[in-house]
């Protein structure tokens, strides 16, 4: 990289030239995977910084080439990703207020750059609302590109003069727009005045008879390809090619300002996203300037600078060190740092969980973030090879096959089946592998309250197993089923904690019912509620929201908002997307059978629509799965939040705020009886409101139900903090007491 000024410009972010090959391509990666919530964080962050919305939608895209896409729907194939964000007045247009949405030429859009100012880059003719405003007008005036190539000089100079007013024209941009369109006239490639059906042509040599047209450069050419045409290609334009240097992908040393197109990016995305995604990095790179993003900027999270300046922030050596094995999203991890420790190594074999965790632990480099299945990391020596001294190691082994929720979806049924010979019941045992190869002072695990039950007839728990294997390699450990509740979530979860101290350890003494002393006294009298747990967010109906929200409610938060710290920074709200729920039973459910508190049970025995509950809830007597539908009550916490949330929210259905809740003063609507969403999830468990998942709109759900509540981690990590601290320094000062006095001889 020691030549890299000779191609690299001067007002790239100098973080970028500390970056590893390694770094940037797990970053690369996990940009890649996630495009698209990446390009609606970069439209998000338009919509707060610019009062005109770039040009260049899909919908101004000629209707003749929207016909050829694959899926013939210009709404889904191709959105505008500009439209969800804005609230448009009136007569603006149909997406984001692009003057030519609805254009049935490409000579339109060309029209327009041979209008504009010369010499401008790529991204810059994004912002020329203006040029294209006067196309529009001198088609509505007009007529067709054939009616106004038949135009004298004179007459089309008329007409552009009054179309633009007082703010006068210049007959220099008229008279090159006349030229153009006699230009394309006498063109052998064109048919009559137009460039809808121009033949089919390899890239460049399209470009080549683009460039050739008067006000036409060769980059506007390769601009105008991707965003008339629809051709698959990246104009290069140095500050939105910067951007993508700091997203990762692109390598610093495949930048050159003399190219005229990416064919790396071109070879990445598809022809979906490649006009979209040039757009919204060019949009920020304009109101940027290319540098590095600051702290309330929504998109720094995505951006390779951003991290690296996380990275080298100057580190505390006296923090305790921490392991997150079966780490998910890092709800563990967002605890423990909060109570003060110094989390660096993460494992965890879900490629959607570990995206989510790099993006928000920005200070851990990719590489000491795992993807794999945590045996491989055992066998890998990857811990036996670490530099630092570990002192705490934490993890919640995954526990279908120990949950209530487990039991309803494994094959219960069949006779082979045993919960003990079920893998997903033994994961404790690579954790105690990897304990076993790093040593820590501390460990912590936490789990479903399966975990102390007996399992089947066998007469075995398997908190008793785990217990045993710790013993085995020399922890003393101890087992606590608590009610998270009572510790200020406001979801009723009950969930095992243990903890285990080292027994041969030369620093501490410390005993874990220490530990599990400390951390009682976190217990609190009050249960924060469902309503003051969604403080603060926007109360979307039936198919609203998305990946970003650009909006908050104002007014004061909950106490319960302001104890867990979960305050954005940034004025977004991410991953609230409320559900469709397209059955109409469910619907007649939610709007007209259900309340507050009722469940499956109380529709079949309480209502009469109890042919709605189409599956077996057992009898009175004997009832089973009454929760497979159930409405919550505002005032009331949360029944304990679930990954099965990813198949459907039926047991999570939050009633209408402004109907049920008393004080509120807006009308009523039966569109907002919906499943709560993935933000709301989030809160529930505890997540600050800058915490983005990644993956699907279904993985979401998936890990904040497996999470640990970031919460309830913390409140874990500073009963643990309190004695690691106290001990350590009894240790060193009893160690400096009994050292002997230097003599003065």
């Amino acid at each position: 990289m020691s030549n890299l000024a000779e191609f690299v410009p001067e007002n790239l972010p100098s973080e970028l030239r500390q970056v590893t090959d390694a770094e940037r391509e797990h970053h690369r990666d996990l940009v890649v995977r996630n495009i698209d919530i990446v390009i609606d964080f970069f439209a998000a962050e338009s919509i707060r910084e610019q009062r005109n919305l770039p040009v260049g939608c899909p919908s101004a895209t000629p209707e003749i080439l929207s016909r050829k896409r694959s899926s013939g729907e210009q709404g889904n194939k191709f959105p505008c990703r500009f439209e969800q964000f804005a609230e448009l007045p009136d007569g603006e247009g149909e997406c984001c207020g692009d003057p030519l949405c609805g254009s049935n030429d490409p000579l339109d859009a060309v029209a327009a750059v041979c209008l504009a100012t010369n010499g401008r880059p790529p991204s810059a003719r994004y912002r020329e609302h203006r040029w294209r405003e006067l196309v529009s007008g001198l088609r509505t005036d007009v007529g067709d590109w054939d009616e106004i190539a038949a135009l004298r000089k004179a007459e089309l100079l008329n007409v552009l003069g009054s179309l633009c007013g007082e703010s006068g024209f210049n007959r220099e941009r008229g008279i090159r727009l006349f030229s153009l369109l006699q230009q394309i006239d006498d063109s052998e490639r064109t048919a009559g005045v137009s460039l809808t059906d121009l033949p089919k042509l390899q890239y460049e040599h399209l470009a080549d008879f683009l460039s050739g047209l008067p006000g036409i450069s060769e980059s506007d050419a390769w601009w105008l390809l991707l965003t008339a045409f629809e051709k698959r290609v990246w104009p290069t334009s140095p500050r939105t090619d910067i951007l993508l240097c700091s997203l990762g992908i692109l390598p610093l040393e495949k930048y050159s300002r003399g190219e005229s197109r990416r064919k790396l990016v071109e070879e990445t995305f598809s022809d979906r996203r490649l006009p979209v995604l040039h757009r919204v990095l060019s949009a920020h790179a304009i109101r940027a300037g290319g540098e590095s993003c600051g702290s309330a900027c929504p998109v720094r999270k995505f951006l390779l600078p951003y991290r690296i300046r996380k990275q080298n922030e100057p580190n505390d050596s006296s923090l305790p060190v921490v392991v997150d094995l079966f780490s998910g999203a890092g709800g563990f991890s967002t605890g423990m740092k909060a109570a003060g420790f110094d989390v660096r190594y993460a494992v965890d074999q879900s490629v959607h969980a570990t995206d989510t965790y790099r993006l928000n632990h920005s200070e851990i480099p990719h590489q000491a973030v795992r993807t794999e299945d945590i045996q491989e990391t055992v066998d890998s020596g990857f811990f036996e090879n670490t530099e630092e001294d570990i002192d705490v190691v934490v993890g919640g082994p995954p526990c279908q096959a120990l949950s209530l929720a487990g039991y309803r979806s494994r094959l219960s049924n069949e006779e082979e089946y045993s919960v003990l010979d079920d893998p997903r019941a033994t994961l404790y045992q690579s954790y105690i592998d990897v304990v076993d190869d790093i040593g820590p002072e501390v460990i912590v695990i936490e789990n479903v309250e399966g975990m102390v039950y007996e399992i089947e007839d066998t007469g075995i728990e398997v908190a008793e197993l785990v217990l045993k294997g710790l013993a085995e390699i020399g922890y003393e450990a101890t087992v606590n089923l608590v009610d998270c509740s009572d510790y200020g979530l406001p979801q009723d979860r009950n969930r095992v904690i243990i903890f285990g101290v080292r027994e041969d350890s030369e620093s501490l003494t410390l005993d874990p019912e220490d530990v599990l002393e400390e951390f009682i006294t976190g217990r609190t009298d009050s249960t924060p509620t469902i309503r003051q747990a969604l403080s603060g967010l926007p109360r979307l109906k039936r198919g609203e929201g998305g990946n970003v929200v650009p909006r908050q409610i104002p007014g004061p938060k909950s106490e319960f908002f302001q104890n867990a710290d979960l305050e954005g920074d940034v004025g977004f709200v991410y991953n609230h997307q409320a559900r469709e729920h397209p059955k109409p039973k469910d619907r007649k459910l939610f709007d007209e059978v259900m309340e507050p508190g009722m469940d499956s049970a109380d529709v079949i025995h309480g209502s009469e629509h109890g042919d709605l509950i189409d599956y077996d809830i057992g009898t009175e007597d004997n009832p089973r799965f009454t929760d497979k539908y159930r409405m919550l009550e505002w005032d009331e916490p949360c029944p304990t939040i679930v990954a099965h949330l990813r198949k459907d929210a039926n047991s999570f259905i939050l009633p209408d705020y402004h109907e049920y809740y008393t004080q509120s003063i807006k009308d009523p609507c039966n569109k907002r009886n919906r499943g709560i969403t993935p933000r709301e999830a989030a809160r529930i468990q505890s997540f600050p409101d800058d915490f983005v998942f990644l993956g699907s709109f279904t993985d979401w759900y998936e890990q904040i139900g497996n999470a640990v509540p970031p919460y309830i981690a913390e409140q874990i990590g500073r009963a643990i903090a309190q004695k690691l601290t106290t001990e350590k320094s009894a240790s060193t000062t009893a160690q400096n007491s009994q050292a002997p006095a230097e003599s003065d001889d």
